[in-house]
C-alpha cells in the first residue's frame, strides 16, 4: 500500500469523499482470520520513538495484520532516514501530512482512514507507540501479548484501563486530575470509565459510526470516542499501562515522577485538558439526561476546577495561573468558570 498525503483538512469535520476514493483504490489483504489492526499517531521529530519501532516490529507483525501510522510534517522533514525505512516496510500503512495538524485532526484522519480501508468486523486498536514500545520491551511483554492476541469480537468495544498498580507508577497529579473526568462521567452516566484512555479496541464499523460525532480538535476529543459506546463498552484493567515516560526518556522513574509531581506546567497542562473535557459532551450529553441536576454538580465541583490542591505534594493550582483552552461558544464550562 502506497503512502497517502493529506493537506487542507484542518477545518473538515471528517475526510472528504475524494480522499476515500483514492484510499479505496489502494490494495489491502483479504483476511482469512480476524487478526487485528493497530492505528497509532507518530509525532516524533526528535527521532526518540523510531528506534523503539524498529526493535518491536517482529512482535507487531505477530500481533497485528498491519499497522497504520500518521506521520506529522515535522517528523517527515527531520527524520528522513527513518521515513525511508518506513517506506520500505509494506507492513506499515503510512499517512504523511503536508501541513501541521491539531491532535484532533491527526487522530480523526488516521482513525477514519484505517476504519474505511479495513473490513467492517476487523478489530482496530487505537493506541500510542510509546505505550506499545514500553509494554513490549519490559516485564509486561507477556501479559500484553496475551491480552492483545486473545481479544475476540465478543469482547469489543473495550477500554484497556490503567490498573491500580499501573496508576501507582504515574505522577500523583496525573491521577488526581484525570480522575476528575472519570468521576464526572460516573456521576452523569453511572459508569466509571477512563475517558482519557491510552488504548481502546473496537471494530471498523463501530469506529465509523462514532467518527461523525467527533467535534473537538484538541486533546479533549479522546473522550468523544467513548461517549457513544459508554453503555456497552467493556473494560479491562491492565498493569502494562504503567507509566512509560521513564523508559522512553531513559530517566530514573522515582526522580522523574517527583519532578512531574512538582511541575506546575505539567499540572496546568492536565488541568486544561480536564476543563476541556468538562466543557465537551460530558456536560452536553449529561445535561440532556439530567437537566438542572448538572448545574448542581457543577456547583459542587467548581471549587475543584478553580482551585485544586494535590494532597501530599502541596501543589495549588488556580484558573488564574492556567491557560485554559478556548472552548466552544455557549459551552457550560466557560459559563460556570467565568460567571
Amino acid at each position: 500500500m502506497e503512502s497517502v498525503l493529506f493537506k487542507g483538512l484542518r477545518n473538515q469535520r471528517h475526510l472528504p469523499l475524494s480522499v476515500f476514493r483514492h484510499i479505496a483504490a489502494l490494495p489491502h489483504p483479504h483476511y482469512k482470520h480476524a487478526m487485528s489492526i493497530a492505528a497509532m499517531p507518530l509525532n516524533d521529530p526528535d527521532g526518540r520513538l523510531f528506534p523503539h519501532l524498529r526493535r518491536i516490529i517482529p512482535e507487531l507483525k505477530l500481533l497485528f495484520s498491519e499497522v497504520y501510522l500518521s506521520v506529522s510534517l515535522q517528523t517527515r522533514k527531520r527524520q528522513s532516514e527513518h521515513i525511508a525505512w518506513l517506506k520500505s516496510e509494506p507492513f506499515f500503512k503510512v499517512l504523511y501530512y503536508e501541513e501541521e495538524f491539531t491532535a484532533g485532526d491527526d487522530f480523526l484522519t488516521l482513525y477514519e482512514t484505517t476504519a474505511r480501508t479495513a473490513p467492517p468486523e476487523e478489530i482496530i486498536h487505537l493506541c500510542y507507540l510509546d505505550r506499545i514500545a514500553f509494554a513490549l520491551q519490559t516485564n509486561y511483554r507477556q501479559q500484553f501479548i496475551v491480552d492483545i492476541s486473545s481479544l475476540g469480537l465478543e469482547l469489543v468495544p473495550v477500554i484497556f484501563e490503567r490498573s491500580p498498580a499501573a496508576w501507582e507508577t504515574h505522577p500523583r497529579n496525573y491521577y488526581e486530575l484525570e480522575m476528575m473526568v472519570t468521576d464526572a462521567g460516573k456521576w452523569l452516566f453511572g459508569r466509571s470509565l477512563d475517558y482519557a484512555w491510552c488504548h481502546i479496541a473496537l471494530t471498523a464499523d463501530m469506529l465509523l459510526e462514532i467518527i461523525p460525532t467527533i467535534t473537538r480538535r484538541d486533546m479533549a476529543h479522546v473522550a468523544e470516542y467513548i461517549l457513544p459506546i459508554r453503555d456497552q463498552v467493556h473494560t479491562k484493567a491492565v498493569d502494562w499501562l504503567a507509566w512509560e515516560d521513564p523508559f522512553i526518556y531513559e530517566e530514573d522513574p522515582a526522580r522523574l515522577k517527583a519532578e512531574r509531581e512538582q511541575s506546575l506546567r505539567e499540572t496546568h497542562k492536565r488541568l486544561a485538558y480536564v476543563v476541556c473535557n468538562f466543557s465537551t459532551k460530558l456536560v452536553v450529553v449529561g445535561s440532556r439526561q439530567y437537566g438542572k441536576r448538572i448545574f448542581r454538580f457543577w456547583s459542587s465541583t467548581r471549587a475543584s476546577v478553580e482551585s485544586i490542591r494535590l494532597k501530599k505534594y502541596n501543589i495549588v493550582v488556580s484558573t488564574e495561573q492556567v491557560e485554559v483552552p478556548v472552548c466552544d461558544k455557549g459551552d457550560a464550562t466557560g459559563f460556570l468558570i467565568n460567571r
